[in-house]
């Protein structure tokens, strides 16, 4: 295989994957090891947690009447929030997305 890369492309390939590994290392780790991982976009996990606990810190806010706990839900919202995965327009599977209409 190394016969039919020029040495520019192998230097491209270097530079794409050691941007793959500064980006999201897990994701490069995991596919060095043949056991391939999502990537950082299609990650819910964390998201899912941070928003929950919000949730939890509201509803007993509202029980408990303590208003330092809706003080705590604010951030921890918005960090839930703030690491949802993106929606890409230009992927018909993402909600942003939108048929045109032919007319």
């Amino acid at each position: 295989m190394d016969a039919m890369l020029s040495q520019e492309d192998k230097y491209r390939l270097a530079v794409i994957a050691l941007a793959l590994r500064e980006d999201d290392p897990r994701f490069a780790a995991a596919m060095r090891s043949g056991r391939p991982r999502r990537p950082r976009e299609y990650r819910w996990g964390r998201s899912c947690v941070l928003l929950l606990l919000a949730a939890s810190f509201v509803a007993a806010a509202l029980a408990v009447g303590n208003i330092l706990l809706l003080l705590a839900a604010l951030p921890t919202g918005v960090a839930g929030v703030a690491v949802l995965p993106p929606r890409w327009p230009d992927r018909p599977w993402s909600r942003w997305y939108r048929r045109r209409s032919r007319r």
